[in-house]
């Protein structure tokens, strides 16, 4: 295996990782918004409150941007490995 075709398929392991990890952030997300709006939502605001808030939606925004294509180079290997011949050849 080529120094090029182990980076690519490092790099695509890393996105089905963090394509997993996403989807358990949001999942959780999900299933608990009941009870945040129940135990939460109705109350005045305190230090733990905001707290609370600050760690929930952080996480769910730093989630959506770990899922964005940062740099050029996974660009274009997302880009050139789309298709399924593509990702053949690199896995």
């Amino acid at each position: 295996m080529s120094e090029d075709t182990a980076a690519v398929s490092a790099l695509v392991r890393a996105n089905y990782i963090m394509a997993g990890l996403a989807s358990l952030t949001v999942y959780e997300y999900f299933i608990t918004l009941r009870q945040e709006v129940t135990t939460m939502w109705g109350q005045g605001w305190t230090a733990a409150k905001l707290l609370f808030f600050v760690n929930r939606y952080v996480l769910l925004v730093l989630t959506v941007i770990g899922l964005t294509p940062t740099s050029t180079y996974e660009r274009y290997v997302l880009r050139n490995t789309s298709d399924r011949r593509g990702c053949s050849k690199v896995l």
